[in-house]
């Protein structure tokens, strides 16, 4: 059998794509601190996003966002202007980053499985050999 006609080489193929996609996933669904300052954090915050919000005077708020403008971000509670934010952090889970992550990796997946069921498919019906 050829190097395409190995099924071991499939299942290593498939195994690693999965895994591949399933890391990419771990590490934008984390938790990430946001870049730049007041000035982007508007156009990077979304309704609905969970927030740890540091404040400059060391206080640490957990916000979940109802409104958010460029001067600063309501949790349906209080306003908090950016000028009193230090930094902030999007927490994972109810966040919208969360599902798009979730449906690319299951796509991902699904699309290399299909693939490796083909190539499989192939090889069993003899459409690809072994290239002596």
């Amino acid at each position: 059998m050829g190097f395409l006609a190995s099924r071991s080489f499939i299942t290593q193929l498939v195994s690693l794509v999965a895994c591949a996609a399933l890391c990419t996933a771990g590490c934008a669904s984390g938790n990430r601190t946001l870049k730049g300052g007041p000035e982007t954090w508007a156009t990077s915050i979304s309704v609905g996003d969970q927030l740890s919000v540091f404040t400059h005077s060391g206080r640490e708020k957990g916000v979940s966002v109802t409104k958010v403008d460029e001067s600063g971000i309501y949790d349906g509670k209080a306003f908090i202007p950016y000028s009193d934010i230090q930094s902030i952090r999007v927490l994972p889970g109810e966040s919208g980053i969360w599902g798009n992550t979730a449906i690319l990796v299951v796509i991902t997946v699904a699309v290399v499985a299909v693939l490796a069921s083909l190539v499989e498919n192939e090889i069993d019906e003899g459409f690809i050999q072994d290239a002596r």
